[in-house]
């Protein structure tokens, strides 16, 4: 009798724990399972300055941004994102001009609508020591493709989760320079020499937890 009041207590038990130790195994894989963030155009911002007549510069940014960030929320770092510009949404403040840059002289917006960038790895620095610079704690890298040019590119960033009654935001800040000439921007010899070859870029993403 004693067996048997021992087993009916002992297996219970046993099985509960077992099922317990299943459950929190299955969410610690649920949690460790990357999030996907998408990218809000009207709360980002990709903007860029070129130098124009060597004398003042011209700001601009692209209006219409879309994409999304994979990020680790236990580690609370991004793994890999995918965002599009499309060359139709570029604002200088100037119709005229804007008007221009979407020609087949300038960006050919209809031939290569968008602006597009897919990363290959993303770096922590402050792990590897590299940080401090105050360039940014992480760094991508990635192909970005421009008038159908692709190229390699790495930009060191800085990255923040923030925690909202609905669902959790990300921003991502990042500043680089890019030579117009390496993706065969090229606007003929007069506006070549008007124009500069350097281009700063000035990224701020926000984007939230996908549903």
């Amino acid at each position: 009798m004693r067996v048997s009041h021992f087993s009916e207590i002992y297996v219970p038990v046993v099985l509960a724990l077992a099922l317990m130790a299943n459950q929190s195994v299955e969410v610690l894989a649920q949690q460790a399972e990357p999030r996907t963030f998408i990218i809000e155009s009207d709360s980002s911002e990709f903007a860029f300055t070129v130098a124009h007549f060597g004398m003042f510069d011209v700001d601009g940014f692209f209006q219409d941004v879309s994409g999304f960030v994979e990020v680790d929320l236990i580690r609370e770092m991004p793994l890999r994102a995918e965002i599009e510009l499309r060359v139709k949404s570029i604002d200088t403040d100037d119709e005229s001009r804007d008007e221009n840059l979407r020609s087949d002289e300038f960006l050919d917006a209809e031939k290569f609508p968008l602006i597009r960038f897919e990363s290959l790895y993303v770096r922590n620095l402050k792990s590897a020591g590299e940080s401090g610079d105050g360039a940014g704690n992480y760094q991508i890298a990635g192909k970005i493709t421009i008038f159908g040019v692709t190229k390699d590119i790495q930009v060191p960033f800085t990255f923040e989760i923030k925690e909202e009654t609905e669902r959790a935001i990300i921003s991502i800040r990042a500043e680089f320079q890019l030579s117009r000439k390496d993706f065969n921007l090229s606007f003929g010899r007069f506006m070549d020499a008007i124009v500069g070859d350097k281009i700063s870029v000035t990224v701020r993403i926000v984007a939230r937890a996908q549903a």
